[in-house]
């Protein structure tokens, strides 16, 4: 297993185990209540977390169904556009977007639970890719964003 599928493994573990710590250290209220600012509470984070997730494996899978397979590098580096994304969405925020319709939260749900196990679900499905494309070159696979409308302003 090269080692960028091993950092990626631990990080999404790590996904996993903080979203257990917040929804067993807050009450159902807790994670429904919004800030003082608005926006989502973090039931409906978790829940947009879920719906990108989703998303994200489906379109992933489609690019790699239309994608010659090629051999994985040594080492595998991010594009630049790849670089300015994570940089764009890793805390601190630099900038707000507009979520796309697919993944914005109905609303707040009622089931904590469910919401949580729907989370883990998706993460194990993510490491499950990862182990699944771990000989192959994943940096030239292009997946398309396209259609998100945040990305055309």
């Amino acid at each position: 297993m090269n080692a960028q599928t091993e950092r990626l493994r631990l990080e999404y573990r790590d996904s996993v185990a903080r979203a257990r710590e917040l929804v067993a250290g807050s009450g159902l209220e807790a994670l429904r209540r919004k800030g003082a600012e608005g926006g989502w509470c973090a039931a409906e984070c978790l829940d947009h977390l879920n719906l990108s997730a989703e998303d994200s494996m489906r379109r992933i899978r489609e690019a790699l169904a239309e994608s010659p397979p090629r051999p994985a590098r040594r080492a595998e580096r991010m594009s630049l556009v790849g670089r300015f994304i994570v940089r764009n969405y890793e805390p601190p925020a630099r900038r707000r977007y507009t979520a796309a319709a697919t993944i914005v939260p109905a609303a707040a749900p009622a089931r904590i639970d469910l919401l949580l196990g729907r989370f883990e679900q998706a993460h194990a499905q993510l490491e499950k890719l990862l182990e699944e494309t771990d000989g192959i070159d994943r940096m030239r696979i292009r997946v398309s964003f396209a259609d998100y409308e945040w990305l055309h302003p």
